[in-house]
């Protein structure tokens, strides 16, 4: 099964929500798909969804996905390695009016960068290809599993850095 999850962010995720229907409808994907689509304005036609979950949920759907797709928030993909799952993280992009910033490119380009074991998808195009190779992916980033430490210590980083730069905007 693949989960995706798109957040609680108020702004929709539009792109997302149809490209991983659009490859479920054409068979690109044979796996169950399960989506937390927030307030995305499309309705998915093709796959399991549910607009928001509760925490449990989204714990379960983690434990149970053999994939996760994610946004770019750090708590989503902190969740994702928490399971031990190395997840696919396409973030949201300005450009698109899906975020207010491009935070979550910085992040996802931060964590990959510090080597956290993420998969990034900058263009949705590339999207089908991370899904379709993602095991061969997984085994090249160390045929280890996730490195919980690590990552937390990256996602930790970040969320420190963030703080910073809004405590001297305050000051």
């Amino acid at each position: 099964m693949i989960f995706v999850t798109v957040g609680t962010n108020e702004l929709p995720f539009d792109r997302l929500v149809k490209r991983v229907d659009r490859l479920k409808a054409e068979g690109f994907i044979d796996d169950d798909v399960f989506m937390q689509i927030g307030y995305s304005n499309y309705l998915p036609r093709s796959c399991e969804y549910k607009r928001l979950i509760g925490f449990q949920d989204i714990q379960k759907m983690c434990s149970m996905a053999k994939i996760i797709v994610t946004h770019g928030a750090p708590s989503s993909i902190a969740l994702s390695l928490h399971f031990n799952k190395i997840p696919i993280v396409i973030p949201r992009k300005r450009k698109y009016q899906e975020y207010m910033n491009e935070q979550q490119v910085l992040f996802t380009r931060m964590i990959e960068k510090k080597g956290g074991q993420i998969i990034p998808v900058y263009e949705i195009n590339y999207l089908c290809e991370a899904i379709r190779s993602y095991d061969v992916l997984v085994r090249r980033m160390k045929c280890n599993p996730p490195n919980a430490e690590r990552n937390s210590t990256v996602i930790m980083a970040y969320i420190e850095r963030l703080d910073n730069i809004c405590q001297d905007q305050l000051d």
